[in-house]
């Protein structure tokens, strides 16, 4: 296979951490929220392809109360400012549902970082 040039944007976005750390520290920030809220089951699915990257993040736990839900964020904690800002930042969008009680659901999409293997 013939090694190929990635477009400058695209290594831009690698030497920024865009690619690797970017959704790894949404994974880590949900997945301690999960912890946090008592979860006993969290459920992490990633897909890639060369048109999107999807993260959804899924846990049992206490869930997050309307109130902060439609403040965005509880005093003293950046966890949700956080993640709205990365998914921000990079151009993804983040569905979240939450209901007291019945845990949390988060959803992070954006185009594909990394063009396809064999794309020219």
């Amino acid at each position: 296979m013939p090694v190929r040039q990635l477009p400058e944007q695209v290594v831009n976005r690698i030497a920024a951490g865009e690619v690797v750390e970017r959704p790894a520290s949404v994974v880590k920030e949900l997945v301690e929220n999960a912890i946090d809220a008592g979860a006993s089951r969290i459920e992490a699915a990633i897909r890639y392809d060369p048109n999107l990257f999807r993260l959804r993040i899924r846990d049992d736990g206490k869930g997050i109360d309307a109130a902060v839900l439609q403040e965005g964020a509880r005093s003293g904690h950046w966890g949700l400012p956080g993640i709205r800002e990365r998914a921000k930042q990079i151009g993804a969008k983040l569905a979240l549902w939450s209901e007291s009680g019945a845990g949390t659901e988060v959803d992070r999409a954006d185009r594909a970082a990394l063009p396809a293997a064999g794309g020219g």
